[in-house]
């Protein structure tokens, strides 16, 4: 056992598994910025400003996934190969262009001849300041992304770890700073968008050479990257509709049920972040590693999705356990309604095991598939969040949330299984997904008995990690090898 578990060490995945907490990092620092900024900002705003922040920022992300038309992908997937024999300094400038002067374009266009218009659709404030504003916003996390993605692919961690911690740290203090002085809306964003804009020309000053080099002798010609613009393309829609989820989730919330409870289901956001954590450290190493090991490397990718839906079940059970303790992080008037965290989580916890489920969709280049299935998942979440809502109010919200994440999860997985076999076992799927959901009822129910709900999940977690026990021994003779131990 002990030389198999050398083997596997040496081999691929455990090996990186053990160094999760590098990618972690920025990641706990950006969670622990945005706990503290909930923790001051929930007990100076009222949930109705809170709520407009957070709609205002998802509203962001939508228009610059809309702006980017997947040129951010783009600069990614050719950053190591661009056409024509060009540097990636060069493939930088031509990828980035395009975004940039769709802002500028059609920001002008938009804020000069529907301004008020526009921001009242997008975020429910009728103001000409609100849309430059948005504008401003996006153009700032599109220069700061692909700054960002530069650092990533250059292996500089050092760099990349600094600017997303300052990313978020702007971000966080600009408004903070506005709501000590203000509580107008439109000031408010529009320091949420100057924060963000600051950095990014800050950043633009630091790295314009080493990522765009000499601008005077690129040529604006985009001949040969014909391959580069239809990569870009077809994979806009599945990032513009990841973000949708999100804001028309959001959107339907503050039409139908106002900006009261807007702003507390966004201020329960704060505990998504924790699974969050999780997730993104995983996914930063994980997909390098499918692509590169998927052909020769099944078992421990097999390995992989069991660990996951461990630990996003022991995660799960831990912070419905700690809820009470975790909620007075957040401003009193944002405490309502606690009894909705469990199925709250469910779509993020999806999300997180789908990550060991789906890739077989992309080693096969069926692309086309991922976006049908998240299209039917947003259509499915808007559907029933629309309904939801007017009979069940945020629980209605929540509970639309979590069944568009199980349908995604299932697509998805069916999908990726299909292609490629990263998993050993679909009944363990189904069984995730019925411990969750059961867990969730379970809190729901039994929140104004909460000594009931607690014993049984600690009943349940006692069990669990009895039935798992060679799992974390595994995971443990691991560590130790990593320490300097050697087996014999």
């Amino acid at each position: 056992m002990k030389k198999f578990l050398n083997k596997l060490y040496e081999k691929s995945m455990f090996k990186n598994i053990l160094k999760i907490s590098e990618y972690m990092l920025a990641s706990i620092i950006n969670a622990v910025i945005a706990a503290a900024s909930t923790v001051i900002l929930t007990r100076i705003f009222s949930p109705e400003t809170f709520g407009i922040v957070n709609l205002f920022n998802s509203a962001s992300s939508v228009i610059m996934g809309i702006m980017c038309i997947g040129m951010d992908s783009s600069y990614i997937r050719f950053f190591y190969d661009p056409p024509n024999g060009d540097s990636n300094k060069v493939l930088a400038q031509k990828c980035i262009l395009i975004p940039i002067v769709n802002v500028l374009l059609w920001g002008s266009l938009i804020v000069a001849f529907g301004g008020e218009q526009f921001s009242n659709q997008f975020i429910g404030i009728k103001s000409i300041s609100a849309a430059i504003f948005i504008f401003a916003n996006v153009l700032g996390q599109i220069i700061i992304r692909f700054l960002n993605i530069n650092y990533r692919m250059q292996g500089d961690t050092h760099k990349y770890f600094v600017q997303s911690v300052l990313t978020q740290l702007f971000l966080k203090l600009f408004v903070v700073a506005a709501a000590l002085i203000t509580v107008n809306n439109v000031v408010i964003i529009g320091f949420n968008a100057l924060g963000i804009l600051f950095l990014a020309c800050i950043y633009i000053c630091i790295q314009f050479k080493s990522v765009f080099g000499d601008v005077k002798k690129t040529s604006l010609s985009y001949k040969g990257y014909k391959e580069v613009v239809f990569f870009a393309v077809f994979i806009c829609p599945i990032s513009i509709i990841s973000y949708l989820n999100t804001y028309t989730s959001q959107l339907i919330i503050k039409k139908n049920l106002g900006a009261h409870d807007l702003g507390v289901f966004s201020a329960a956001a704060l505990f998504i972040s924790a699974i969050a954590v999780f997730r993104t450290g995983f996914v930063t190493f994980w997909s390098p590693f499918m692509y590169k090991n998927y052909e020769t490397h099944n078992k421990e990718i097999c390995m992989a999705n069991r660990i996951v839906i461990l630990f996003c079940i022991l995660g799960f059970c831990i912070i419905l356990l700690a809820s009470d303790l975790l909620y007075l992080l957040i401003g009193e008037n944002f405490r309502e309604q606690q009894q909705i965290l469990g199925f709250l989580l469910i779509n993020p916890l999806c999300i997180t095991a789908m990550e060991t489920t789906y890739y077989g969709i992309a080693i096969a280049k069926k692309n086309h598939i991922s976006l049908i299935n998240n299209l039917v998942s947003l259509l499915f979440n808007c559907a029933l969040c629309y309904f939801f809502t007017q009979y069940w109010g945020l629980t209605g919200a929540v509970i639309s949330s979590a069944v568009s994440g199980v349908l995604l999860f299932a697509l998805n997985t069916f999908w990726g299984q299909k292609y490629y076999r990263s998993v050993d076992s679909i009944l363990r799927q189904i069984q995730f997904i019925a411990v969750i959901f059961i867990i969730s009822f379970l809190y729901y129910t039994l929140y104004s008995q909460k000594w009931i709900f607690n014993f049984i999940i600690l009943t349940f977690l006692i069990l669990e990690l009895i039935r798992n026990k060679k799992l974390f021994s595994m995971i443990l003779s691991l560590k130790k090898y990593n320490e300097g131990d050697k087996y014999e």
